[in-house]
Formats: structure tokens, C-alpha cells, sequence
């Protein structure tokens, strides 16, 4: 089973693109997922779109994604960084700076692609 982790601005397409990120995840993953993101995404996101916040918790609930308590200790892309390198989950995320900084550790990501699907990037 492949574990992804999903990013605050990956939770956020949906609303910005319509674009259901869950049936893209379902195409391009040919095995099983499981799908989580970080308790310091939940705490962004509700800095950065307060208006959708609820409606990402409630897709999440929906889609089973899993939260994953972790400390804020540093910035939240090395937190994330770091927990995608220790779990071995491909990173699912809009920041090109993290996707640099996932590449450097050899961590796959997807990203959004023509504001319309989803790929391997």
C-alpha cells in the first residue's frame, strides 16, 4: 500500500480548480493508498483559507484521510519533508519549493497539471 500525504494547498484544489483531487489519485494510482496529511497542514489551513476550512475537514472525513499529529518544531515544509522520507508517502502538492526540496530526498511527488488532473511530477 502506498501511503500520500497531502499538502494545504493540494487540499485546497478542489475548490480553487474543481478539480476532484480524490478520483485524480484514484486514476494515477494504479495501487492502493492511503491517504493522510499533518495536524501543521490542519493548522494552516486555517490560517490561510478560514472561508473553506470546514468544507476541506468534511472531505477529509469523507475520503478517509487520516491526520497525523506532529510537532511544529520547524517550518512546515521540512516537517513535511521529513515525515514523507520516514514513511516512505509521496508528497501530493502545488509548492514548487517543496517539490525541490522533496526531490532532493528522492521523495515522488503529484501536483496539479493544466488546472484539470493530476500527475507525477
Amino acid at each position: 500500500m502506498k501511503l500520500v500525504l497531502l499538502d494545504t494547498n493540494f487540499m485546497l484544489i478542489p475548490f480553487e480548480f474543481r478539480v476532484d483531487i480524490f478520483a485524480e489519485l484514484n486514476r494515477i494510482m494504479p495501487e492502493k493508498t492511503s491517504l493522510f496529511t499533518l495536524s501543521v497542514c490542519i493548522d494552516e489551513l486555517k490560517v490561510i483559507s478560514a472561508r473553506h476550512y470546514k468544507a476541506v475537514l468534511e472531505i477529509l472525513r469523507k475520503n478517509s484521510v487520516r491526520i497525523m499529529k506532529v510537532e511544529k518544531e520547524k517550518p512546515v515544509d521540512d516537517i513535511i519533508v521529513d515525515t514523507a522520507d520516514k514513511e516512505k508517502a509521496i508528497v501530493a502538492t502545488q509548492d514548487i519549493a517543496l517539490r525541490r526540496k522533496c526531490r532532493e530526498k528522492g521523495i515522488k511527488c503529484i501536483s496539479m497539471r493544466t488546472k484539470n488532473h493530476l500527475e507525477f511530477v
